[in-house]
């Protein structure tokens, strides 16, 4: 009985989740990958739109030509399926204003579970570690009412994996044990 064979067949079942990063793109943007948001977020902006080398449009860039940008307070994002996700981080900084105050808060339907504040620069991209798990929402608010980000990354919640049922787990143990013991007695 081969180690690997068992290791193997074992990797494929294990449904391991993996970030999605979403870049802003034509292409790439939150629709794209089924979310839904607020008015006030818009994830089609052209990372320097006023030409202004100050603005932290350009800042923030991180991939590709185009950056997210948020003028409201309180503007959410969250799956069109209701679903629940995991939002891992993004890179983010200020629109306009230096010292602007971002809150980002996490809600499992109405119950908050998350929250982070930081302070944002026009001149400094800032790479801000969520991990806030199983959420259906993710709000943002800031204190100036302009912040913009890249590089979204998010994932799908291990709570939408299917996750197989504890005799189904017994059955293949039982069923590769059983493979093991035939080839170790067709070896005798």
């Amino acid at each position: 009985w081969s180690s690997d064979v068992c290791s193997s067949d074992l990797f494929a079942y294990s449904g391991f989740a993996n970030a999605t990063v979403i870049t802003m793109e034509p292409g790439d943007r939150y629709a794209d990958h089924g979310f839904v948001y607020t008015a006030g977020i818009y994830d089609i902006l052209f990372a320097n739109p006023y030409n202004n080398p100050i603005a932290g449009y350009i800042t923030v860039l991180t991939s590709g030509d185009y950056v997210a940008f948020q003028h409201i307070d309180g503007a959410t994002i969250s799956l069109s399926s209701s679903d629940t996700w995991d939002f891992t981080g993004a890179f983010w900084a200020a629109a306009w204003e230096n010292g602007n105050i971002l809150t980002l808060e996490g809600y499992n339907g109405t119950n908050l579970l998350y929250s982070t504040a930081s302070i944002l620069s026009t001149t400094t991209k800032l790479w801000i570690q969520s991990d806030f798990i199983d959420i259906t929402k993710l709000s943002i608010t800031t204190s100036a009412n302009q912040a913009t980000w890249d590089d979204f990354t998010y994932n799908q919640s291990d709570a939408t994996v299917p996750v197989p049922e504890p005799a189904t787990l017994a059955l293949f143990g039982i069923g590769l044990a059983g493979l093991g013991f035939a080839r170790r007695r067709k070896a005798v």
